[in-house]
């Protein structure tokens, strides 16, 4: 099941300096799934493109998953570097 979670947005003024011309906007969802070996993951895609991308199995706990996507939301986290980003937690969890 994807719940969804959060947003942010990433405003034109900062991308401008990238040669973006327009903001961003960054949604996360919470994906769980009964019957696997951790049972939660997270969705994130972005605005005006097809990009995203979906990291399942990161954990069975609720509240960890939840801080995950917390600290994915406060550094507005895209879907092209969510798996590293991930990876750098599972070291941490």
């Amino acid at each position: 099941m994807k719940t969804f979670y959060g947003e942010s947005l990433i405003h034109k003024d900062e991308l401008i300096q990238h040669g973006i011309f327009g903001e961003i906007k960054i949604k996360y969802y919470k994906i769980s799934r009964k019957n696997e070996c951790k049972k939660y993951g997270i969705e994130i895609t972005k605005n005006n493109t097809e990009e995203s991308e979906i990291v399942t199995n990161i954990t069975n706990n609720e509240e960890t998953i939840n801080m995950i996507l917390e600290k994915l939301i406060k550094n507005r986290v895209t879907p092209v570097a969510l798996k590293e980003v991930i990876d750098d937690f599972n070291i941490q969890i």
